[in-house]
């Protein structure tokens, strides 16, 4: 008797370990997906701050190419379009180095994901 008691009792441990992995499970993939929000959040708040100023560094750009048209003199126009042009060009890089999702945060999934498979 003692011992169909004892693996009853072995196997509600087993269950509820079982059970307690689950929900560690869930609640990592829960962590890991709001952490790809806030990182999303985070680089589209980026994007669209370095698109605004790509695109007044085009229209500072633009103003010293219609000064340089101009009868005005040219000093003015140069300058506008120096800094404009140096503006539109390192916004250009800073955009092209970006990603949209984080590589750290995917590979982690990825890690957690295989981690996962090799469990189940």
């Amino acid at each position: 008797m003692t011992d169909g008691m004892s693996e009853s009792r072995d196997a509600q441990d087993l269950s509820g370990q079982i059970g307690h992995l689950r929900e560690d499970v869930v609640k990592l993939v829960e962590d890991h997906a709001r952490l790809l929000k806030a990182e999303i959040k985070e680089e589209a708040s980026a994007y669209l701050r370095d698109g605004m100023i790509l695109g007044m560094g085009g229209i500072l750009a633009t103003v010293g190419f219609a000064l340089l048209s101009s009868r005005l003199p040219k000093g003015a126009g140069i300058v506008y379009m120096l800094i404009g042009g140096v503006t539109v060009l390192v916004m250009m890089d800073r955009i092209a180095k970006r990603r949209l999702i984080p590589r750290e945060i995917t590979e982690e999934i990825r890690r957690d994901r295989r981690w996962l498979q090799e469990i189940i």
